[in-house]
């Protein structure tokens, strides 16, 4: 079965919620996932990255999904555009005496 690989800073981002590394571990990808979301790297050295990998799928946080937005987002949504809607436009461009 194949399967779609996941991003470095998202398995790191997983890895750091779960809650299940040591202290060492831990500090070590926060230092990895920092660096990748400054931009000081772009991508991780081969070696991390199988590390990243190996308690990515050691921990079976592949499997898990990501939470989802509440069903009643798009209500907020609407609403937000109503009140857009809802305010006043000038009347004429400006620069238009």
């Amino acid at each position: 079965m194949a399967f779609r690989k996941a991003p470095d800073r998202e398995m790191l981002r997983r890895l750091l919620d779960s809650g299940k590394l040591a202290q060492e571990e831990r500090a070590q990808a926060q230092r990895l996932f920092d660096d990748l979301s400054s931009g000081r790297v772009l991508r991780l050295p081969m070696t991390e990255r199988v590390w990243v990998e190996r308690l990515f799928y050691r921990f079976r946080l592949r499997d898990q999904r990501p939470k989802q937005a509440p069903k009643d987002s798009k209500t907020k949504t609407k609403d937000l555009v109503a009140a857009f809607d809802a305010m006043p436009r000038p009347k004429k461009p400006p620069g238009k005496g």
